[in-house]
């Protein structure tokens, strides 16, 4: 029997989320694809079906926030903002990871200096991402 066309939809965006950050991770020949490879489903799932956002105005005060702290999977956030419709071209995730060789995969140099739409925070230092949430108004 063939798959829905909304299934179809769904595996297509999961599929893209894949695609872009192997791309990314590739090209700046740094980082670890396997987390946002893996996490691509429950990414697109979070942000399609649950999560109350909006990429015309992502400064929203009464948007949902959606916590990741993993660094080294950070391309699955930028991938799902710029499939949403985020003010994240194309040509900035071929820019990520492009600065500081020592923090491999998490964004850094001027591409990590820059704030992204709908990404409020985009690092800490290791540990600090539940306290950073916990105090996230």
């Amino acid at each position: 029997m063939p798959a829905a066309a909304g299934e179809r939809v769904d595996r297509l965006c999961i599929d893209a989320i894949r695609t872009l950050t192997m791309d990314a991770v590739e090209r700046a020949r740094s980082g670890h694809p396997g987390m946002p490879m893996a996490m691509a489903p429950v990414a697109y799932l979070v942000y399609s079906r649950y999560l109350r956002h909006n990429p015309r105005d992502p400064g929203w005060p009464d948007r949902d926030r959606f916590v990741l702290s993993a660094g080294h999977g950070s391309m699955l956030l930028y991938s799902v903002l710029h499939l949403c419709g985020y003010d994240l071209p194309l040509a900035e995730l071929e820019r990520f990871a492009n600065g500081d060789r020592s923090r491999q995969g998490i964004p850094s140099g001027s591409w990590a200096a820059t704030r992204r739409p709908g990404s409020r925070r985009r690092r800490a230092r290791s540990g600090r991402g539940s306290p950073t949430a916990s105090a996230w108004r």
